[in-house]
């Protein structure tokens, strides 16, 4: 009896050039997705954006210094706010921890949950601003980190006024 050589068919189905389809959740995750745009629309009807641009970050260790360095500052249990006035069109932010605050994934994590906090409430404040947000150990959900950056932009004076 003769073993079949490894490139040699042995009764396998030759495998197709496409990709096989991921099956029937493809379209739906797509369809809930377009679900969750339409459901969050601005005032005019468009979509709203709640990214958070390169644009709106500062970026260099001398913006930053002149932040922490010029602004008036804020504080909150868990959290502290610089706030210097930069004269432009959008606000920047930088989200930084202190030292102390245990090992790089809680670090990262930290600064993950107050910057995507910071993504959502930022299209309801004022533009021109430079911000720097100290976060403090403590708690590392929305729901505890939520509060504080509210009550640090209420204290700052942030916050757009309502048109009426």
């Amino acid at each position: 009896m003769r073993i079949p050589r490894p490139h040699e068919d042995q009764g396998r189905k030759a495998h197709s050039e496409e990709a096989p389809r991921q099956g029937p959740r493809q379209a739906f995750h797509f369809r809930r997705a377009e679900e969750v745009l339409s459901a969050v629309q601005d005032e005019e009807g468009g979509v709203a954006r709640f990214c958070f641009k390169k644009r709106e970050r500062i970026r260099t260790r001398r913006e930053i210094g002149a932040v922490f360095d010029g602004g008036v500052r804020w504080s909150v249990k868990g959290m502290r706010l610089h706030v210097l006035p930069n004269g432009g069109a959008d606000s920047r932010a930088v989200f930084v921890t202190v030292r102390k605050y245990g090992n790089a994934v809680a670090r990262n994590r930290a600064r993950r949950v107050v910057s995507e906090c910071w993504r959502i409430v930022k299209g309801g404040l004022k533009s021109g601003y430079d911000l720097a947000f100290v976060i403090f150990p403590g708690p590392d959900s929305a729901l505890t980190r939520r509060p504080q950056l509210d009550e640090l932009v209420r204290r700052a004076g942030l916050q757009a006024r309502a048109n009426g």
